[in-house]
């Protein structure tokens, strides 16, 4: 370990850290994705800071109908607009975490927090 690593406690975010990037626009799909990784963590994984990532990513379209959906504004391709789909149902995040103490919950990254209601 290199000395200034060692003096001021920095160390490689690798060596402390583990992320997952899910990668999709489906919220359903994301939170059962965070929640099986948490499931499928070792022992040895568990002496990791684990940052469950809550952020869903736009895709391009994959076929004629989202397409189509896109050209008339039924999709968009809007991080914000995403964003939504977390935040629309009464505390879908809030209840997702709450309710499931056990597992090993270090670090939630989210997405627009302080979006506005206009947006």
């Amino acid at each position: 370990m290199n000395i200034v690593a060692k003096e001021f406690a920095c160390f490689h975010n690798s060596t402390l850290l583990h992320d997952k990037w899910h990668n999709t626009t489906n919220s359903s799909d994301l939170l059962h994705r965070n929640l099986t990784h948490l499931r499928h963590l070792s022992r040895y994984d568990r002496d990791y800071m684990i940052c469950n990532q809550l952020v869903l990513t736009p895709q391009p379209p994959r076929n004629v109908f989202d397409t189509v959906r896109l050209l008339f504004g039924l999709k968009s391709l809007q991080p914000i607009s995403l964003a939504k789909q977390l935040y629309q149902k009464e505390d879908v995040l809030h209840c997702f975490v709450r309710d499931r103490p056990g597992l090993h919950w270090n670090i939630v990254s989210l997405d627009f927090i302080d979006r506005c209601d206009g947006c």
